[in-house]
């Protein structure tokens, strides 16, 4: 997890980049993995349940999108996008895609990030 960090909360050689300004890396931000264009996915240790998020690399700010309610929540999107996966069928079928944003959306995260995660064109 400490290398996981590396370029967010700190340096390599392990100077601080955290800030408090608006648009900087928080403290409470813990970096848990990356998406495939390399984007951090983060949890926010300091909100209850830990919620999970996700921000763009390459903007001016760090501007966290709600990807999940908790880390739970996350893991068990995960899991249903590996059930998914494993019964693929080439497009996902419009009723596997509106089964799993009705089972994942929730009215505080960004549905929009799942979607353009699954999209098939």
């Amino acid at each position: 997890m400490k290398k996981e960090q590396i370029g967010y909360s700190r340096t390599s050689y392990g100077k601080s980049l955290i800030e408090l300004g608006k648009g900087d890396w928080k403290k409470s931000w813990i970096v848990i993995g990356r998406d495939d264009m390399d984007d951090p996915i983060f949890i926010d240790y300091e909100r209850p349940n830990f919620p999970v998020f996700i921000s763009e690399h390459g903007e001016d700010d760090w501007i966290e999108t709600y990807i999940a309610i908790s880390l739970e929540n996350f893991s068990l999107i995960l899991k249903d996008l590996e059930v998914l996966s494993n019964e693929r069928k080439n497009p996902i079928s419009e009723i596997e895609l509106n089964s799993f944003f009705t089972k994942t959306k929730n009215k505080e995260m960004d549905i929009d990030y799942w979607k353009n995660f699954l999209d098939n064109d």
